[in-house]
């Protein structure tokens, strides 16, 4: 899933409201939560991890949560963006 701190990460490399209309979302709401840090709901981190698993698989990427995946050491998207 994905939480607010990461999506705000990630929003300094990419397009936010493409990703919000991806997922069926309204971007002004999302982008409201992201100016005021306020935590998405379980519905709006779905909607986004999906497009993101989807848009960067297509580019030959992988997502993970900042666990890993079943117990590897995965890069976080804060490593990631370090």
């Amino acid at each position: 899933m994905l939480d607010i701190q990461s999506l705000q990460l990630l929003s300094k490399l990419l397009n936010v409201s493409y990703l919000c209309r991806e997922a069926g979302l309204n971007p002004r709401t999302i982008q409201s939560k992201l100016r005021r840090g306020t935590e998405l709901t379980v519905k709006e981190s779905r909607a986004m991890y999906r497009v993101l698993q989807s848009d960067l698989g297509a580019a030959g990427l992988t997502v993970t949560d900042k666990n890993g995946a079943a117990g590897e050491a995965s890069p976080t998207w804060e490593d990631l963006l370090a």
